[in-house]
């Protein structure tokens, strides 16, 4: 019985000692190589890694295991090609992780924060007809299709060219620049005409405040010639305070309200809820709305445009840009 408890001990030893040796093994002999994608949610599988050769990865992201320290070409090759989009010689780490970008119109590369940006891009259709077959359109800056949201653009890729196109014809174009983080927002004023819509030289408000100007198109109010519009202040227990008023005439921009700075009071020490505004009909005296929220509410900063619409299915609403 001694013998076979000193036997089965030995054993067990060894067994340690060999995972012992296996985990260095995998740790000081082997690093990991990981590549990413960046957005993270923009893996593709249309790519094949390659080092030296050797397939290591057959999408993006990819993680793979080689020998420490190592030196080599990393390559990704497109899938049904043969000639590399990317191609570098690369010396392994540990840890060692890689983020690439592929973005419509370049081959795919690294990813260097300090090389690129973001632009929002946003377009107010003139009719309720052109906003259900908003489908129809398709938005490109430099030939390359881009979204009705964030947009990641190289910063030596600034100055371009912006084209619409409604069912593969184009519509509009025009030269613009991109300042980073900007919104590039367009009003669609006919088919085919397009305006953009700049802040000009308003200054900004005060951080935690916020500035509103409004427009609406005649399309929307059939024989109204002009709107009279009253805003609001909406406090917490929901009592409403004249803050303007002013009138709209179709397709022209007012001039943006003062400061809505969002942490003041009302005489009783409410706080500000949000904005709400009635419309009229100066010519007939005709209360057209009232009391219809702004949808630029607490905590909203920096500059809006509001365009009023008046759709049955929506019950008068607005849409609101950020400037």
């Amino acid at each position: 019985m001694k013998k076979f408890t000193l036997l089965f001990l030995a054993v067990l030893i060894g067994l340690a000692g060999c995972e012992k040796e296996d985990a260095d093994f995998i740790t000081s002999d082997y690093y990991s190589l990981k590549g990413s994608s960046y957005p993270p949610d923009s893996g593709t599988d249309e790519y094949i890694s390659l080092f030296n050769g050797d397939t290591i990865g057959t999408a993006i992201p990819f993680t793979t295991f080689l020998a420490a320290g190592e030196g080599g070409i990393l390559e990704l090759v497109k899938k049904g090609e043969t000639t590399p989009e990317f191609s570098q010689e690369i010396t392994l780490s540990e840890n060692m992780e890689l983020e690439f970008i592929k973005l419509p119109g370049d081959p795919v590369m690294l990813y260097e924060a300090d090389q690129y940006t973001t632009f929002s891009f946003n377009l107010s259709y003139y009719s309720i007809e052109e906003r259900q077959n908003y489908m129809d359109y398709q938005f490109l800056f430099n030939g390359n299709s881009i979204m009705l949201s964030s947009n990641i653009i190289r910063l030596d890729n600034l100055k371009g060219t912006l084209e619409f196109r409604k069912k593969g014809e184009t519509v509009f174009k025009e030269e613009v620049t991109v300042t980073p983080e900007e919104t590039l927002n367009y009003l669609q004023l006919s088919e085919r005409e397009y305006l953009r819509i700049l802040s000009g030289d308003e200054e900004a408000p005060a951080p935690g405040a916020c500035k509103i100007r409004f427009f609406y198109f005649a399309d929307d109010f059939p024989g109204v010639e002009e709107l009279e519009i009253t805003l609001y202040y909406v406090w917490r227990n929901y009592d409403t305070e004249e803050l303007a008023s002013f009138t709209l005439q179709p397709g022209v921009m007012t001039d943006y309200t003062g400061e809505v700075d969002w942490a003041q009071r009302s005489a009783d020490g409410q706080r500000l809820r949000g904005l709400s505004f009635d419309l009229k009909n100066p010519a007939t005296g005709e209360i057209l709305a009232e009391k219809i929220h702004c949808q630029v509410g607490r905590g909203s900063e920096g500059l809006y445009t509001v365009k009023i619409i008046d759709d049955s299915s929506w019950n008068f609403n607005v849409i609101v840009i950020r400037d």
